[in-house]
């Protein structure tokens, strides 16, 4: 009977004590795991610091939408402001009067209205900045600055300019108030004279000039146009004045011979001359009609020097017909200005909403493009079967205890602890028990 007994004793404490050791590494990997969970109470007050944030967030977006608000009505502003008057208009036969509060209103020419070939041609409040021969900012232009404004034929009348509406062939016109002088209608004599600046730019602001305080004479009923202009040399070869971009001398220049003006009502309405002005320039010529035509020839020589002189002449360019001269008003007072009919838009243009419509359809096209990433997070899902080769040549460079963590799940516990160990000892026990019990059996099997 003592033969038996001693197997099966054996047999029982290696039962016991695989028992005891498995029940071992349960119990350690529960604590890690309420470890972790407490590890990970620091992260959640974190993620209601930035809900508690959160609410801060959106009573700025309650001002934004107001900040629009007064964007829309600033280009009404300027066409109230301008009726300021305190003189009368003056009437025919009662000699020299006095006028506080002129108005001119001019658009230069219809060929500055036009799309060109390269960015966009437009008038600008106050003095154009040296681009330096780049493109000026749309944050940079202004629609009005003190007397002046920028305005924009729309239907038979004219609303305040906005940056979007140049190049669309609409007639944009520089108003100036504010003109003070004397106007005699009986002697056919009248001086007036504005103080204020707005920039001329072609190619978007790559050339241009500014036209400062601007005044009328006219002498014996014949009139003219003239001003103070200032900018920077740039040619259309690239080379500026000089050889660079620079700023120019200030110049006073006749803008527009009048012709006949009649001095009698509240203003008057005249076109410069254009046609049969010769100057010397190398780059006139005659149009298909074979006229010969340009701006004054102080004015031309001023806007050579920054590129311009063949837009305000005939150059046999298929345009010739869009560079005379736009009519010129003057009213003697701003409070009744004489009436403006808005002229049609030239043709050859495009229409600025084709451009948005061409521009919104990107946005889908976008977000289209950014589907493809949930295929590639579904990937890598089929992939276990390589993390082997990583860890066996991770090995190599890795302490032990980290290559272990990359073994299957059986050999780590729930805390990312190896438990290879305990595997190990269960082992060698199982092993012991067996080599102690075999005899034993061995010889009851032989007996019997």
């Amino acid at each position: 009977m003592r033969t038996p007994v001693r197997p099966v004793l054996a047999v029982a404490l290696t039962l016991v004590l695989g028992l005891a050791v498995t029940a071992g590494p349960a119990g350690a990997t529960d604590e890690p795991a309420a470890a972790a969970a407490t590890t990970a109470v620091p992260t959640q007050p974190e993620d209601p610091a930035p809900t508690t944030a959160a609410p801060t967030t959106p009573a700025p977006t309650t001002p934004a939408p107001t900040t629009p608000e007064p964007t829309t009505p600033e280009p009404s502003e300027p066409e109230p402001t301008a009726p300021t008057p305190t003189t009368p208009a003056p009437e025919g036969g009662t000699g020299p009067q006095q006028v506080s509060d002129a108005q001119l209103r001019w658009g230069l020419h219809p060929q500055l209205h036009r799309k060109p070939y390269y960015g966009k041609n437009f008038l600008t409040a106050g003095a154009l900045p040296d681009t330096k021969g780049a493109d000026m900012p749309s944050s940079r232009w202004k629609q009005s600055e003190g007397p002046v404004s920028i305005v924009r034929a729309k239907d038979s009348s004219y609303v305040p300019a906005t940056w979007a509406g140049f190049g669309t062939g609409a007639d944009h016109q520089v108003v100036v108030t504010g003109g003070t002088g004397t106007v005699d209608a009986e002697a056919g004599t009248a001086t007036i004279r504005w103080t204020g600046r707005f920039g001329v730019a072609r190619y978007s602001g790559q050339t241009g000039f500014t036209v400062s305080d601007p005044r009328i004479v006219v002498t014996d009923g014949r009139g003219r146009l003239e001003a103070t202009l200032d900018g920077y040399g740039v040619s259309r070869d690239g080379n500026g004045s000089g050889g660079a971009s620079g700023p120019l001398r200030s110049t006073t220049v006749v803008l527009g011979q009048l012709g006949a003006v009649r001095l009698t009502g509240k203003g008057f309405t005249s076109s410069p001359t254009f046609y049969g002005v010769d100057v010397q320039h190398p780059e006139q010529k005659p149009d298909s009609q074979g006229r010969t035509g340009s701006f004054p020839s102080s004015f031309i020589d001023f806007v050579d020097q920054v590129g311009q002189a063949p837009f305000w002449m005939t150059s046999g360019s298929s345009d010739d017909h869009l560079k005379a001269p736009s009519p010129v008003t003057v009213s003697f007072s701003a409070r009744d200005a004489v009436q403006v009919e808005a002229p049609a838009p030239v043709d050859g243009t495009s229409d600025p909403i084709d451009n948005r419509t061409r521009t919104a359809p990107t946005p889908p096209v976008q977000r289209q493009a950014a589907l493809p990433p949930p295929a590639t997070r579904s990937a890598p899902v089929p992939q276990p079967a390589p993390v082997a080769a990583p860890v066996a040549q991770a090995a190599f460079t890795q302490p032990v205890s980290a290559s272990l963590t990359g073994l299957p799940g059986v050999l780590v516990g729930p805390d990312g602890r190896s438990t290879l160990g305990w595997w190990l000892a269960v082992t060698f026990l199982l092993m012991a028990a067996v080599a102690l019990a075999l005899p034993a059996l061995v010889a009851r099997s032989r007996s019997l």
